[in-house]
């Protein structure tokens, strides 16, 4: 469970990083989530390959 402070952050953060990216931020979301269910450890070449999915 996250604390409100801690969420409120996260998502400060990847708002400003889709904006400075130009990502769809709900894409990047799903992805985090993703790689953390699956307690798999992000790499670039499977974040670009997530993001190019439509």
């Amino acid at each position: 469970m996250c604390l409100p402070i801690w969420k409120a952050e996260t998502q400060k953060t990847l708002q400003e990083l889709s904006k400075t990216e130009t990502l769809d931020q709900n894409r990047v979301e799903d992805i985090i989530n993703e790689y953390l269910f699956k307690g798999r450890i992000a790499n670039e070449d499977g974040m670009k390959i997530g993001l190019l999915k439509p």
